[in-house]
């Protein structure tokens, strides 16, 4: 059928599967009726025009009789035609919605209900293009960092951890909506930081907004999964209100910066004062281009990700001063995203330098290996001479000559229950320890 063929041509089965939306089932209950009526459509369809063939082969039957049921059964069967056309288009009507649903999807995360970080960007830059044409009047960036997850994670699992996060955006969502704000809500990166853009509300009144959600904070348990846990976090705020005298047009990416070095400065305030929640305020809406220079000279240029091909061609020693300057880096790093960059490095050089380490070793055992087995012969020759020699002495024997120990030395060092016997010690001395990762890398 029609629906069918779009269905699995464009994989919303798959989409839809990968996604773990509340009205999932819904969906693909609705797309699992349309596919088995339009099945059952495609046997009438075939049924009917059996009937007409074989009426149209009826002998015994009155010719006049004949042609009556032969035209009303092809002006049913064109009836039938243009009811399965309406059909296909609904059909139409619901793949559009689909493909409508898709491109929403990019912008709006159903699991947080929130904006994406797509979303989020688009959004925010629109906002920001608005203010120039006065369609708004001013702006307020607040990130807000939920302060110990790591803990919280480490005390009561991660699902209880992923479910903290989710009812933080609840909770604020409940602030916004209690204020009639109009606002851009987003768990941008899906961790445990909020964006939030103020939309037409004053400095004053931000700063209120963030300390109510504060207030509600410290004065509720909340029950998440099993646990009655407690909830805190630090804030940055930015505030943008440009005027006739504004000089300097701030960009969508300088204001989300400078939020998250505020929202830095609050963690440190947070740590000195021993205090659950913490924020800092900044207003650039007179901001000049100096200062704008100045402040964002603090703001680092986001370090590069590692390119895992070209590190594949290092040699270890390399590797491990990356690795170095990489631990240097985040010492220094001022901004959570500096720093998340920087860890996703130092593990891809940790898993390069393991993996080289290992070549390496195997390289080094390999040769070693050989090398033992080359020398064995020898060693093996001068063990027999000086055997004999001991044999000589202690049996009183007649001195053999030189040539004739060379050659009983030499047979039996070729001889096949030597070499066997060598070659089977040698094989259970490289089995031990160390050895059996050699032997594990040469099988693969």
């Amino acid at each position: 059928s029609k629906l069918a063929e779009k269905y699995k041509s464009r994989q919303y089965d798959e989409v839809f599967l990968e996604k773990d939306f509340s009205f999932l089932s819904d969906v693909r209950e609705i797309i699992k009726r349309i596919n088995i009526q339009n099945d059952n459509l495609d046997q009438i369809l075939t049924s009917m025009t059996k009937s007409v063939q074989r009426m149209a082969f009826l002998d015994k039957i009155d010719p006049v009789l004949k042609r009556v049921l032969v035209e009303d059964t092809l002006v049913l069967f064109a009836q039938f035609m243009n009811f399965i056309e309406d059909i296909i288009k609904n059909e139409d009507r619901v793949m559009e919605t689909f493909d409508r649903f898709r491109k929403i999807e990019q912008e709006i995360d159903i699991k947080s209900r929130s904006l994406t970080r797509y979303g989020f960007d688009k959004e925010l830059a629109s906002t920001l293009d608005n203010l120039k044409i006065k369609k708004h009047k001013e702006l307020s960036m607040i990130i807000f960092d939920m302060n110990n997850l790591k803990t919280l994670n480490e005390t009561y699992g991660h699902q209880t951890g992923a479910e903290s996060i989710l009812k933080f955006g609840k909770i604020l969502r409940e602030e916004l909506r209690a204020q009639w704000i109009k606002y851009l809500l987003s768990n941008y990166f899906g961790w445990d930081e909020w964006f939030l853009c103020l939309i037409d509300v004053n400095k004053k009144n931000s700063e209120s907004f963030v300390k109510r959600v504060f207030q509600t904070l410290h004065i509720n348990m909340y029950q998440i999964g099993e646990f009655g846990i407690q909830l805190s976090a630090c804030a940055g705020i930015t505030h943008y209100h440009p005027t006739k005298n504004t000089i300097v047009d701030i960009w969508p990416k300088t204001l989300v910066n400078i939020t998250d070095i505020l929202v830095l400065r609050a963690k440190v305030r947070k740590n000195r004062n021993k205090t659950g929640n913490a924020y800092k305020v900044l207003n650039i809406s007179s901001i000049t281009t100096e200062e704008l220079a100045k402040l964002t000279k603090n703001i680092q240029t986001f370090p590069k990700e590692l390119n895992t091909k070209t590190l594949n061609k290092k040699k270890l020693v390399e590797l491990f001063a990356i690795r170095e300057k990489q631990n240097e880096k985040i010492m220094r790093a001022r901004t959570l995203w500096e720093k998340k960059i920087l860890w996703n490095n130092i593990n891809i050089l940790s898993k390069i330098i393991s993996k080289k380490m290992i070549e390496s070793i195997t390289k080094t055992l390999d040769e070693s290996k050989n090398n033992t087995l080359e020398r064995i012969s020898h060693i093996s020759k001068k063990a027999i001479r000086m055997a004999m020699r001991e044999i000589e002495k202690n049996m009183s024997c007649a001195e053999i000559d030189g040539e004739l120990k060379e050659r009983i030395a030499d047979k039996i060092v070729k001889s096949p229950e030597f070499n066997n016997y060598y070659k089977a010690e040698m094989e259970s001395v490289y089995d031990n320890d160390i050895f059996r990762l050699e032997k594990r890398m040469r099988k693969k």
